[in-house]
């Protein structure tokens, strides 16, 4: 073989070597799709890089979770990222999925919203406004006509809701999101929340499951709106499902409230009881129709799993907890108790 065809072949494999060097690094950095298939992942607090990349692989978002985590020490950054609900897609590359862990993608950044727990859409809804996110009356309009029929068939528990309106079913917890986002997304990413946090929580409890899954949430939304002290979620969820027990009405004053549209009053008034509505418990006997806000993962705890006590009543301190009992008489003499004291 002459020197001339010995260096050309030489060229030859040294470009091939090249190529193919240049093709699995490609290959080790390319995003797994070229399409945009918008997900929700939900980043707990103190979660590591290297559970944040497995957790990314599992959800098929990167290709490699120890080149993410190797990526992420080289810039020194491995402890920038953020817990919350976040949009990705397969389609972003490493390092936008590492801007929007870190709250800083798009020129602006991604915008924060924590919804709390005992919000009801209506205040969810403002608090979207608020962020310039999307409008209230855009929200209000897709939550109680739209999201139902566009999403139950993914997220069947939705069938079972009687009314259209998906009132508690928007778990409460923290979100980043692009202002760009449609409400497909942001209500995807939600309903998603509530599916891993709320449905995985009833379906590991077969055996409390006494009411529908539907029916608890009711439950658990009139306990969040009830129960100022946390510690005392339990017992008053045995309250309610002891009234429920002997066909007794729930006579929760946060259903009045919801069922004026003011969940922030301070007092409810005689009249107040009086309202046509079947939100009423104080008129009507058994659970409302739907929830009254979107209760988080303790109020649920408690309404699946309530205290096993004898009482039917409670009547509120004015310190945010609350004296219990178990007959009328008793309740009766608590609340003059508290009506001399003031």
């Amino acid at each position: 073989m002459s020197k001339k065809k010995f260096a050309i072949i030489l060229c030859l494999i040294v470009v091939l070597i090249g190529a193919t060097s240049l093709k699995l690094a490609y290959d080790l950095i390319a995003p797994p799709s070229h399409k945009y298939q918008p997900k929700s992942v939900y980043i707990s607090p103190q979660t590591s890089a290297h559970e944040i990349a497995k957790q990314l692989k599992e959800e098929g978002l990167i290709k490699h979770k120890r080149l993410f985590v190797y990526y992420l020490k080289l810039i020194q950054e491995e402890k920038k990222l953020r817990s919350g609900v976040f949009i990705l897609s397969p389609s972003y590359s490493l390092k936008r999925i590492k801007n929007i862990l870190e709250g800083k993608e798009g020129p602006g950044g991604l915008t924060r919203i924590t919804i709390p727990e005992g919000y009801n859409l209506a205040q969810i809804a403002e608090a979207f406004e608020d962020k310039k996110i999307v409008k209230k009356t855009d929200f209000l309009n897709y939550a109680h006509d739209i999201a139902k029929d566009k999403f139950k068939d993914q997220y069947p528990f939705l069938q079972e809701i009687p009314t259209n309106n998906i009132e508690g079913y928007l778990f409460p917890e923290t979100y980043f999101f692009s202002k760009g986002n449609t409400l497909d997304i942001i209500f995807n990413a939600m309903l998603k929340q509530f599916s891993m946090r709320i449905v995985k929580r009833w379906e590991e409890n077969p055996t409390a499951q006494i009411l529908s899954l539907h029916e608890t949430l009711t439950l658990a939304s009139i306990i969040e709106r009830e129960a100022a002290a946390k510690e005392e979620s339990a017992i008053i969820a045995s309250v309610f499902n002891n009234r429920l027990k002997k066909n007794m009405k729930l006579e929760s004053c946060a259903t009045i409230l919801y069922a004026i549209g003011d969940l922030n009053k301070r007092s409810v008034l005689y009249k107040d009881l009086k309202i046509k509505s079947s939100y009423n418990t104080y008129l009507y006997p058994g659970l409302p129709p739907t929830p009254i806000a979107s209760p988080g993962l303790h109020s649920f705890e408690a309404a699946l799993t309530p205290a096993q006590t004898d009482f039917y009543f409670f009547v509120a301190k004015g310190d945010h907890t609350h004296y219990f009992s178990k007959t009328l008489k008793e309740h009766n003499r608590l609340k003059n108790q508290i009506q001399r004291g003031k």
